[in-house]
């Protein structure tokens, strides 16, 4: 049981870091110190005994950083054979997210307000929760209890299934009207002629030939989502935000995934087979680790004759992460359709599962 004295000897210090997106840009981490960061650890297993006890609550549509829960389990929350999901962002949920609406639950859960005070001291930094503390995802959806509650039963009035992983909001929709669809595609291939309009750019482009595709792409893509036949369905999402957290969308983020979409079908980074089958992982993740694995093999075996470092290791077991993460997904598809491409060649992969394993049991 964490003590008021544990909460107050540590020093409250954070350092920034920044590191690069997968979307293009940075993503700021602010990272409490080493004590601050186990004391924060310590702060979320009482938080999920709390949880545990019945005394805080956390909404059964969040599945971001919750024991058990995952991508995964978010996207299995929707039916598979859904005509249309649509997608949205919390804007900067981590940094405008007030604490206090965290400190309230713990509040109403019967926790002391000195208490609480402090628990919400140690995991806060200029009255936000932010990225790289081990607590902050996990207050979020604490802090989140209300709105998802609004937010998954105004989705189910209008015929939509939600769910949440952190601060990305996704709905589904089974049964879709033709007039929807129809106007979705209408709109997206209106979309991709206007952005192949646009100037390509060089092989090197320099930073405002970059700044000035960007910006002419956004402009297109703000266009045709302003046309999005669910726009009104968002913007109810984000006044309920707006209501009950002070939050909102980020609109610039919306985008609409349909049956039949020449666009790429990802979600929280697992792709959605358009047949209605089931799932993948996203097809450049598997090029990649596909290749990773043939070079580690030619690394191993050809240039250090099946010599290992711990560097090695640590390699091998980020790439058979990689894999398992790959074969996991696909075990959640249709009996028939739950294969891999590209393949992870046997050939490639065995040898090293064999020395591998071996060094790992010396």
């Amino acid at each position: 049981m964490l003590t008021l004295y544990d909460l107050k000897k540590v020093p409250r210090t954070w350092r920034i870091a920044r590191i690069p997106k997968k979307s293009g840009g940075m993503r700021k981490l602010t990272i409490p110190n080493d004590e601050l960061k186990e004391l924060q650890s310590d702060i979320l297993q009482y938080l999920y005994d709390l949880v545990r006890q019945n005394r805080i609550q956390i909404s059964s549509v969040a599945h971001g950083f919750i024991p058990y829960h995952s991508c995964m389990t978010s996207i299995l929350k929707h039916d598979k054979e859904s005509q249309i999901f649509l997608c949205a962002d919390m804007l900067h949920a981590f940094d405008l997210l007030d604490p206090a609406f965290a400190e309230a639950k713990l509040l109403d859960g019967g926790v002391t307000a000195v208490y609480a005070k402090e628990i919400i001291g140690a995991c806060s930094y200029e009255n936000s929760l932010p990225q790289g503390g081990p607590a902050s995802p996990y207050l979020l959806n604490i802090a989140m209890f209300d709105a998802d509650c609004q937010i998954a039963a105004y989705a189910k009035k209008h015929g939509f299934q939600y769910t949440r992983y952190a601060d990305d909001l996704v709905f589904s929709i089974k049964d879709a009207s033709s007039e929807a669809l129809q106007t979705l595609r209408s709109n997206e291939q209106q979309m991709l002629a206007e952005l192949a309009k646009i100037k390509p750019l060089p092989a090197k482009p320099t930073k405002k030939q970059q700044e000035r595709y960007d910006a002419a792409r956004e402009a297109v893509m703000a266009k045709h989502r302003s046309k999005n036949p669910f726009v009104w369905f968002l913007y109810g999402v984000d006044t309920i935000l707006q209501n009950t957290l002070n939050m909102r969308l980020n609109h610039r983020k919306d985008h609409v995934i349909f049956r039949g979409s020449k666009c790429k079908p990802w979600i929280l980074g697992i792709c959605i087979r358009q047949d209605g089958r089931g799932y993948d992982a996203v097809r450049k993740f598997r090029k990649e680790t596909r290749a990773g694995i043939c070079n580690f093999w030619k690394k191993i075996f050809v240039e250090q004759n099946g010599h290992i470092t711990d560097e090695d290791k640590a390699t091998w077991l980020h790439l058979q992460g990689r894999v398992r993460y790959c074969d996991l997904v696909r075990t959640i598809s249709d009996d028939g359709y739950n294969t891999v491409d590209p393949v992870i060649q046997p050939k490639y992969y065995n040898p090293l599962e064999r020395l591998f394993d071996a060094a790992m049991l010396q």
